[in-house]
């Protein structure tokens, strides 16, 4: 790997920090939030055109002195009919529940369901968490199915980091009352009963901008 921070900090002669955008994310949610929640653990899933986690141990992320981000959008979940992913692997979750892959899944289905709001309206997230919020079968099915890929790798990473609460930074917040129904209920599936009953699920709704100044706070400490 091109260890890209060292070579601006030699250009430039300025120290230079690299951080994925979910770490930027989760540590401007703690920021501004820290005092007011009582977890310290937290798993915090970026869910936009990338799917990654970050995660973060007494409100320190994990990976900070590895260096090494947490890939957890590019976990193998369709091994043998998946499809490829620009990493190299075969079957990513990314490749299932990133936001152009259930708009793609939504053109799929569409021909199955001529009663959905979709075939009305220009196919976007927005027009699904709408069609999800009036119950439409085919916005609830596409929910229920990103809720369903996540679901078991996410459950893994409780049984094995055990977070009190899971932030999640997404458009499809807009429809969260279902999706995190169904995100919780198949969690619950696979996780260890011990963690079951005091497992959170939030919204953040922070962008990438506003949680520049925290990457920069970071890296000043």
């Amino acid at each position: 790997a091109l260890p890209i921070s060292n070579y601006l900090t030699e250009q430039t002669g300025l120290p230079v920090y690299l951080n994925p955008s979910v770490n930027a994310l989760a540590l401007m949610d703690n920021l501004s939030y820290s005092t007011q929640r009582r977890s310290k653990n937290i798993i915090y899933l970026q869910l936009h055109d990338v799917v990654n986690i970050a995660v973060l141990n007494q409100e320190k992320p994990l990976d900070s002195s590895t260096r090494h981000p947490i890939l957890f959008g590019h976990i193998p979940v369709e091994i043998l009919q998946g499809l490829d992913c620009y990493c190299g692997g075969k079957g990513c979750l990314e490749t299932l529940v990133s936001v152009s892959s259930i708009l793609k899944q939504a053109r799929i289905l569409l021909a199955d369901y001529p009663a959905s709001i979709l075939n009305q309206k220009e196919i976007n997230i927005e027009a699904i968490c709408q069609g999800a919020n009036i119950a439409d079968s085919l916005c609830l099915k596409i929910l229920d199915s990103v809720a369903l890929q996540l679901a078991h790798p996410l459950a893994m990473m409780i049984n094995i980091l055990v977070p009190q609460l899971i932030l999640i930074n997404s458009p499809l917040n807009s429809s969260d009352e279902y999706w995190y129904t169904q995100l919780h209920h198949y969690i619950n599936l696979y996780v260890n009963p011990l963690y079951r009953s005091k497992l959170l699920i939030e919204k953040s709704t922070f962008s990438i901008k506003e949680s520049e100044t925290a990457v920069i706070h970071h890296s000043l400490y």
